[in-house]
């Protein structure tokens, strides 16, 4: 078989007929490819929907388990996969049906650890976003995939399975998820295709999804994932005995780390923000070494790296945002 779609599916039911009528839309032959959908404790009916395509196709697999998040699911997908290559496939979203066989083609013309693609973005207000990451079509390894910007989305990317091998995500994770498991995965790569064609749908209007859940305990969630990610990603550094490949890791480690301590001074409190960097200290993340990815991020970690300004700006900003909220009542 030389294809497994590997789909979470958590309280999905408007969109996850339409993401497998894409799929079975393509005229691909069933034999060539399977479908795991992982339900991860729906209440909402997603589910049932799903076992009536299976009825119909012997080619779709429905398992379940209680609510643990998508990465737990994915591995459970992975862990019963049998196509030779891996497609990650949120329920939410869809795929570009008359890209499948132009990639079943390659797939079967040349072997690659990775192929990796450009994009659609739904827009809440109707608009079609093409992403064009990727503007020509290149051969390159894990570590030159990573010079310029890192690889976060699974989604845009059909991954080799023996390429992934034993590695697995975060189990309980649902936040930054898709950087750990690239990091882990792909820098070690030797040959990925980077190919100029829109492969993916990429739903921006699901405003229930998880990563625009603001409620408390949903942003302490995301926040503890994160530096749960960051101690595998510096246990992962101290572990790598190619120079090249950990050297990669640890740059694209001190652009996250930027970017959770940014989010902290967005969405936070200054109570936080001194729990992260004690937590950061402790694990020899902090302060943030530089990092490639872009001027203002480096600008950032300058900032940051000063402690006592980036309480202070901490101090301003939770200040603003009370003020804020008061003005809305």
């Amino acid at each position: 078989m030389i294809l497994t779609f590997i789909i979470p599916l958590y309280n999905c039911k408007p969109y996850i007929a339409k993401c497998l009528d894409e799929i079975y839309s393509s005229n691909t032959s069933l034999k060539d490819f399977e479908i795991i959908v992982v339900n991860d404790g729906s209440v909402d009916g997603g589910p049932e929907i799903v076992e009536g395509y299976c009825r119909r196709f012997s080619n779709l697999h429905l398992m379940n388990q209680t609510n643990q998040g998508a990465s737990t699911a994915r591995n459970l997908g992975l862990n019963n996969a049998k196509g030779d290559y891996i497609w990650f496939v949120d329920a939410d979203d869809f795929i570009e049906n008359s890209f499948l066989k132009q990639v079943m083609r390659i797939l079967l013309r040349e072997e690659y650890d990775m192929i990796s693609f450009n994009f659609n973005r739904l827009n809440a207000d109707g608009t079609i976003e093409r992403v064009n990451g990727i503007s020509d079509t290149c051969v390159k390894t894990g570590v030159e995939a990573y010079e310029n910007f890192p690889i976060g989305f699974l989604w845009n990317n059909i991954y080799k399975r023996s390429a992934i091998g034993t590695k697995r995500f975060i189990d309980g994770t649902k936040n930054i998820e898709d950087l750990y498991f690239n990091s882990s995965v792909v820098l070690e790569m030797k040959r990925i295709l980077f190919y100029p064609e829109v492969g993916y749908n990429y739903n921006n209007m699901n405003l229930s999804s998880t990563s625009r859940n603001r409620d408390i305990k949903n942003m302490m969630k995301l926040s503890e994932d994160s530096m749960t990610a960051h101690q595998k990603m510096k246990d992962d550094i101290d572990n790598t005995n190619d120079i090249l490949v950990g050297t990669a890791r640890r740059n694209l480690l001190n652009y996250s780390v930027a970017g959770h301590l940014y989010s902290i001074l967005c969405y936070y409190n200054p109570e936080r923000l001194r729990e992260v960097i004690q937590c950061y200290k402790q694990m020899n993340v902090y302060p943030i070494g530089s990092t490639s990815y872009g001027g203002r991020t480096q600008q950032f970690i300058n900032i940051a790296n000063h402690e006592l300004l980036l309480k202070f700006i901490m101090s301003v900003s939770f200040f603003i945002r009370k003020i804020k909220n008061l003005i809305k009542v």
